[in-house]
């Protein structure tokens, strides 16, 4: 199936909008004493980036029809917001992490941005721009994104993981009966089976002479 240029230049601009902006803003809204008023501005000059780069790369385009069009777009970015709530909701709830749901937003832009088809004001190769941008950053960008992580996230589990896990061996050794003191180091090993394997043998190898 064949792409259309005029395709490939909206998503572009959808998509390299969209997560190029938000790398920039998550610095620049920091400085925001209210966050609120920070993602409001944010989403307001993403439908300016959109209304004007939009109608200077197409031809042959109502200015309303362009500006409907990109305020669907910043919207349906919006829509980030109630999703990592009910995410939030469902992992206290439940412990289960749908992180999945974030895909929504992408993937709706995507659908969005196939059912127009302007007139392309400059004969390129949108294919190659398209790529360009999208794997500069917002791929990267979009992936952490969706998955809610950043480096400093992982970085911040890591610790906080470590500490726990630190603060439950202590508690382990020193119970002094020997069926609690299993029960909690057996509790540990399983919560470190599955990113750390090495240490969960190491733990399980050693666990009879610890407690003897």
């Amino acid at each position: 199936m064949k792409i259309s240029q005029s395709y490939l230049l909206t998503l572009t601009l959808a998509l390299g909008d969209e997560y190029c902006l938000k790398q920039w803003w998550e610095i620049v809204g920091s400085q925001f004493a209210k966050p609120i008023s920070s993602y409001f501005l944010y989403r307001l000059v993403r439908l300016v980036l959109l209304t004007s780069t939009g109608y200077v790369l197409f031809t042959h385009i109502s200015l309303s029809n362009w500006v409907v069009f990109s305020i669907a777009l910043v919207v349906l970015g919006s829509i980030e917001v109630p999703l990592r709530l009910i995410i939030n909701r469902i992992r206290k709830a439940t412990g289960v992490y749908l992180y999945q749901l974030n895909y929504l937003v992408p993937l709706s832009i995507i659908l969005l941005c196939g059912t127009v088809d302007y007139v392309l004001r400059y004969d390129v190769n949108y294919g190659l721009i398209f790529l360009f941008v999208f794997l500069a950053h917002p791929s990267n960008y979009l992936i952490r994104w969706a998955l809610n992580r950043d480096e400093s996230d992982f970085k911040n589990q890591a610790k906080s993981e470590q500490a726990n896990i630190s603060k439950d061996l202590a508690m382990a050794y020193r119970e002094f009966e020997y069926a609690e003191a299993k029960d909690k180091l057996l509790s540990i090993a399983k919560r470190l089976e599955h990113c750390y394997p090495k240490a969960t043998a190491s733990l399980l190898e050693g666990l009879e002479e610890t407690l003897t």
